[in-house]
């Protein structure tokens, strides 16, 4: 089963118009289930491989098995692709960060993931392969717009988030940012200007933490399935009412001052790796019970697999701080027991016991 709740097939995306609701439904409810506002998309043009392989939504590059081994394998992996690339001259940023973007848009494995701010971009990318592939080449394959929802960003100047990456690709010995732990941290950062694509693609990045994949909360995104039938008169619609094609278009250089004064307000310039990472686990975990208590009244089967759902998250949590021994994890240990007693509280009644085991 999909981490996140797929779309409703009532409502099945033909063209831009039926697309461009399902974009405004899917906005509507993440707002309403997390009270946040900053809203990102990214398209995938298959949802399965050709044997039939169902593909993870939103998996950064380097997690994915062909990187992940050369990952956990050798220490200074992503330090050392970066210092190539700009020992090429393959980009003129100092920051390892800003040199992460510029290499992302290259197909250099990175923890970063693609996003744009236009729902319009990210359906192109829905429904159109790499560029140096054949246009209609998987055409007979559904594709997909992820759309998240996140309360703040970072931009690649913000001190602390250009720290937290240095720290992220140096040395893992004894990292805890690079734990199982670690990985729960997933934090937006707002559109750059370094390169005509990120420009063309009105782009930003979800930087993902840890030395494993940890797919983003499933209330903070949802799937929207583009389906492949529909592939062709999409892009045809892009194309002429749009012009978003191959070519792909550029933003305008004026008329930015009130767009780039209403973003400053939600910047984030002061980002802590392991405060976002609590900020996560509590909203996940009220967000799981919260849809447990709800759907115990109509579906006892679905009420039984949240259930197993949200005992597998949190004991993982558990396992992964257990062997760790840093003060600054106390509040999140803190929260998590006493995350643990309300649940057992909230659902003892209808379990006849406790669900997890306080410690």
């Amino acid at each position: 089963m999909s981490n996140i709740d797929k779309v409703n097939q009532e409502n099945v995306v033909k063209n831009v118009s039926t697309y461009l609701q399902e974009i405004e439904n899917k906005i509507d409810e993440l707002k309403r289930l997390t009270g946040e506002s900053v809203v990102c998309f990214r398209g995938e043009n298959r949802t399965s491989s050709d044997q039939g392989k169902l593909y993870r939504h939103s998996m950064p590059n380097i997690f994915r098995p062909d990187k992940f081994e050369m990952l956990n394998k050798y220490k200074w992996f992503e330090k050392g692709i970066l210092d190539e690339i700009r020992t090429n001259n393959l980009s003129n940023s100092k920051a390892y960060l800003e040199i992460a973007m510029d290499a992302q848009h290259g197909g250099f494995p990175s923890r970063l993931l693609d996003v744009t701010f236009n729902s319009l971009i990210a359906l192109f990318f829905a429904t159109t392969p790499h560029y140096n592939t054949a246009i209609e080449k998987n055409d007979d394959a559904d594709g997909r717009v992820l759309v998240y929802i996140f309360d703040k960003m970072a931009t690649s100047k913000t001190k602390t988030i250009v720290q937290i990456y240095e720290d992220l690709i140096s040395e893992k010995k004894n990292n805890i940012m690079l734990s199982r732990f670690g990985s729960h941290f997933h934090f937006l950062i707002d559109f750059v200007d370094l390169n005509s694509r990120i420009r063309a693609q009105q782009g930003g990045f979800l930087l993902f933490g840890g030395n494993q994949f940890m797919p983003i909360p499933e209330n903070r995104v949802r799937e929207i399935i583009i389906p492949h039938k529909a592939k062709k008169c999409i892009r045809k619609e892009l194309d002429t009412f749009f012009g978003i094609n191959m070519g792909m278009i550029y933003p305008e250089p004026y008329n930015k001052v009130d767009f780039i004064t209403k973003k400053s307000v939600i910047v984030e310039n002061d980002v802590h790796y392991f405060s976002a990472i609590q900020d996560e686990i509590e909203r996940n975990i009220d967000s799981k019970l919260e849809y447990i208590l709800y759907i115990n009244k109509f579906d006892k089967k679905i009420f039984k697999e949240k259930i197993e759902d949200l005992s597998f998250y949190v004991y993982d949590i558990l396992v992964s701080l257990r062997d760790i021994n840093d003060d600054s994890l106390s509040d999140i240990k803190n929260l998590l027991l006493n995350k643990i007693k309300y649940i057992n509280i909230k659902l003892e009644k209808e379990l006849n016991g406790k669900l997890i085991r306080e410690e």
